[in-house]
């Protein structure tokens, strides 16, 4: 009896919860939500490097949230591709429990294609 009751307390939230759409805004997302994860050192004379990678292909065509094939797209410019390569460093320094400083240096690589028609024909 217990262990059906364990069961079903834990699809309950998994029933309940529907479809979840989201998004960080970013192509990195921590899920680690710890402060020391995050680039916040909270101990005096600590500090953190952190560097990663982002890569971002984006090939296909949206209206909304719907994919769209390039003839559906009525827009006088017409996206073919964009293609986002970042590197991200991050050095963070905690002079004391309250005061702590943070230096980052973004490098950015971004291609974009695209098709211009002024006249609006295919």
């Amino acid at each position: 009896m217990r262990k059906s009751i364990a069961i079903a307390c834990g699809l309950a939230p998994l029933l309940a919860a529907g479809v979840a759409e989201g998004s960080c805004g970013s192509a990195f997302c921590v899920l680690n939500t710890n402060w020391a994860t995050q680039g916040v050192p909270h101990e005096a004379g600590t500090s953190r490097l952190d560097l990663h990678f982002e890569y971002i292909d984006q090939k296909h065509l949206y209206s909304g949230k719907k994919k769209i094939a390039p003839e559906d797209d009525t827009e006088d410019i017409l996206e073919q591709r964009t293609i986002n390569r970042n590197w991200l460093a991050t050095y963070d320094y905690a002079f004391t429990r309250n005061w702590s400083i943070s230096a980052s240096l973004p490098v950015v690589s971004r291609s974009h294609s695209h098709t211009v028609d002024p006249t609006g024909a295919a």
